[in-house]
């Protein structure tokens, strides 16, 4: 116990290290992966792991913790910190539990093992507490107290003799007072740089989440208790007729549906504009093709074992339906096509297009399923969403969608400043130094992208990197935009152009420092 409290107060003090009062970067991968490491050694120590194949998860979760050091992308930033927390939880009950129902309890359960903790609170300081009194009562025994109390002993009588002898030595030869004039120097600095309220601040967060954390492990390495397997309960007779009905009648719709999309948009019959035929359908499309996997999952699960025709039937109808899916997906992609190739590429029309491609992919296993193929369908769509997300996460979309955009505006002469310069982040800067180099833009493009690169470098430059907050994303953008400067000569900004890019006195006030206004 005592080891798990030393444990919570290292990670406690890491963390407030890492995260207070600064920005998120290579900061979350140096405390996801010992922290994870130390949870999973300790299990392993306990023999508390019942499925070792759990351990795997940690391949996800610390290349998603890598990304806040690689990339700077927004979106990602703030779901990622949320789904790696329930990797994190999700990890621990898959090592603590052998058997998992892919359902509804997975979720909760999973939750519990963060909020389990706290009701534990009494119970830990009282076996904290227990457990320091046996280690006094061992130290008593073998008589380390009474060496501890001359240690102390002797510390507290030598410190001020070794201060009034090295004074006076200081002041009796300059050369050896010089020795200690700088170490003087040294703690004066150190004590006036400490802000009491900081500090404070800082040992009160360190505080509640050492004690939080205490708590954490308390409860999965002792507390936490086996699911128990829940009984069998007896099964009610299916009735599948209204199934049959749904999946007909659906299936018949949608071959109405697809003759239409295969003459608009596959053969392009119609005379029609694509750019505006497609601005509104993709998104009602990928609903419909989520409701058909539901329905399938539903149908295959109303089937009776002792009714092969009916369940004949029930498989014709989903595979029918796949097909379709199929074709709706693909309708729904090409919608996206015709409407970003008139309209520009924006996050969420690459989205789009992997949630697309994710569930195109969801099609292959729904099939074996269909077939009885032996498959548990809910873990292998739980991995394949997780591998395309992880897969999204290193694609570097801001940069993909900057390039895209730079290069539409090379063929076709269109380009959507304010998209790129408000809802990108450095990833794109690359990208935006290319299209700032290429030039033709109209005065008020032209003036937005200078701001724009002005507005950056300013950021960058606000404050140094560590290795706390260290991005590469934000590194490389820093070098580009000096090998720019350095290349066309720094330009200067007036101040009217400053104050109208920024909107708070205390940057204006910083630029006026650095003689940038």
């Amino acid at each position: 116990m005592i080891n798990i409290f030393v444990a919570s107060i290292i990670f406690g003090i890491w963390s407030i290290i890492l995260f207070f009062e600064k920005s998120i970067g290579l900061s979350i991968l140096l405390f996801v992966a010992p922290f994870t490491i130390y949870i999973i050694c300790k299990l392993e120590k306990k023999e508390r792991v019942v499925n070792r194949k759990a351990k795997f998860l940690m391949i996800p979760i610390l290349l998603l913790s890598a990304t806040y050091f690689i990339y700077n992308n927004k979106f990602f930033n703030i779901i990622n910190i949320w789904l790696i927390i329930l990797l994190v939880a999700y990890m621990l009950y898959k090592l603590l539990n052998k058997d998992i129902k892919y359902d509804f309890s997975l979720i909760t359960n999973t939750l519990k093992m963060y909020f389990k903790p706290f009701s534990f609170i009494e119970m830990t300081f009282d076996k904290l507490s227990s457990s320091f009194a046996e280690r006094k009562k061992a130290k008593n025994k073998n008589g380390n107290t009474d060496r501890m109390k001359k240690i102390a002993k002797a510390i507290v009588i030598t410190f001020p003799i070794l201060l009034v002898v090295i004074v006076l030595l200081a002041s009796a030869d300059e050369v050896f007072g010089s020795i200690f004039a700088n170490i003087e120097e040294w703690i004066t600095k150190i004590i006036l740089q400490i802000k009491i309220p900081e500090l404070i601040g800082k040992v009160l967060l360190m505080a509640l989440v050492s004690i939080y954390l205490l708590m954490f492990f308390t409860y999965i390495f002792d507390k936490y208790k086996m699911q128990k397997q829940e009984l069998k309960k007896r099964k009610e007779p299916k009735d599948n007729f209204t199934i049959k009905v749904i999946l007909g009648t659906l299936n018949v719709v949608y071959v109405v549906f697809c003759a239409i999309q295969i003459q608009s948009l596959f053969m392009k019959h119609v005379d029609i504009n694509y750019a505006q035929y497609a601005r509104q359908g993709f998104f009602q499309l990928m609903i419909v093709s989520i409701i058909n996997l539901v329905m399938i999952l539903i149908a295959k699960k109303s089937e009776k074992q002792d009714e092969k025709k009916s369940n004949i039937y029930i498989n014709l109808m989903c595979i029918a339906m796949i097909i379709f899916t199929l074709i709706i997906l693909v309708s729904s992609a090409l919608r996206m096509y015709y409407y970003e190739s008139a309209y520009g590429y924006t996050m969420l029309r690459l989205l789009v297009y992997c949630a697309i491609f994710t569930e195109a992919v969801l099609l292959i296993p729904t099939i074996a399923y269909i077939l009885n193929i032996k498959i548990n369908l809910p873990r292998v769509y739980l991995s394949v969403i997780i591998t395309v997300y992880i897969c999204m996460n290193f694609a570097n979309f801001d940069a993909i969608i900057a390039k895209r955009n730079v290069d539409r505006y090379v063929e076709k002469g269109k380009i959507d400043i304010e998209y790129l310069t408000k809802k990108t982040s450095t990833d794109a800067i690359p990208e935006i130094i290319r299209l700032e180099q290429l030039g033709g833009l109209d005065r008020l493009d032209q003036r937005a992208l200078t701001r724009y690169i002005n507005k950056i470098k300013v950021k960058l430059n606000e404050k140094d990197m560590d290795f706390r907050d260290f991005n590469l994303s934000k590194y490389n953008a820093k070098k580009l935009l000096e090998e720019l400067d350095n290349k066309n000569g720094i330009k200067s900004l007036d101040e009217k152009e400053i104050r109208d890019m920024l909107e708070t006195k205390d940057i204006i006030n910083t630029l006026e420092r650095r003689d940038i206004i």
